[in-house]
């Protein structure tokens, strides 16, 4: 009976035992398990830090290539504005002179061959002089042509004689191959940022300036040259709203 009570004395202590160790090893695990997982999200915070840094860095990066980039551009495109300005100024000292050679021819064509009532007449510089006032209608009112061509053609060589407008003409040439020279070298200089249509369109121009085709009478050469010069204005115009974007601006408006 003794040794009855002995063995359930063992087994009740081994009992309370046994749970008191599966409650240590279930409480172990419990904390181990939220040990670890702390630890496993310390590493993940860790690891997003890192890769938010990381980011952060690239997106300062490419925000600091882009700012670069339109730094660049705009840098280029302040270059263009002036060398654009800087070609129509050189264009327009060149179409000034052009077209005053071109008036300056037919202001003497019409004097000298196409005054009207006088050059289309039947009769010449010299028989018109010997008109009369007993002269029919008619020839009245080509003595009055013949006059005021008299006045015109007077006022027209005192000019051609008048030390200032001499001195006009000659600096307005002088300013005219000194622009073409320097628009040349202009155009060469600044072709990296340039349309490459500029030099093309500049030596053209240049070329049909200095050119005179036997075929040609003088009114056809001074108007091909006029032609040719403010149609190359034009061009270069076209084109400098192009690369300026003035195009996409006012479209946008529009």
């Amino acid at each position: 009976m003794a040794e009855v009570n002995v063995v359930d004395s063992i087994l009740s202590v081994s009992f309370w035992l046994g749970g008191a160790v599966g409650m240590v090893v279930v409480y172990s695990k419990s904390y181990l398990g939220e040990k670890g997982k702390n630890y496993a999200n310390k590493e993940d915070f860790n690891l997003l830090k890192d890769q938010l840094s990381q980011n952060t860095k690239a997106v300062k990066e490419i925000e600091g290539a882009i700012s670069e980039r339109g730094w660049i551009n705009q840098q280029v495109w302040l270059r263009r504005q002036d060398s654009y300005e800087k070609i129509f100024t050189y264009l327009s000292i060149v179409l000034k002179y052009v077209t005053k050679e071109a008036e300056g021819y037919f202001e003497y064509y019409e004097l000298y061959h196409n005054y009207p009532g006088v050059h289309n007449s039947p009769y010449n510089y010299d028989q018109a002089e010997e008109w009369s006032l007993e002269m029919s209608l008619e020839n009245l009112a080509k003595e009055r042509a013949q006059a005021d061509w008299k006045a015109d053609k007077e006022a027209y060589e005192a000019k051609k004689k008048d030390v200032f407008e001499i001195a006009k003409s000659k600096e307005l040439k002088s300013s005219y191959e000194q622009a073409m020279i320097e628009l040349k070298d202009f155009v060469e200089l600044k072709a990296i940022y340039l349309n490459e249509d500029i030099p093309r369109i500049v030596s053209e121009l240049d070329s049909s300036l200095i050119t005179i085709h036997e075929y040609e009478a003088w009114g056809d050469h001074f108007e091909r040259l006029y032609s040719h010069t403010a149609g190359s204005i034009k061009k270069l115009r076209e084109i400098c709203k192009f690369e300026l974007g003035i195009v996409k601006v006012l479209s946008t408006q529009e």
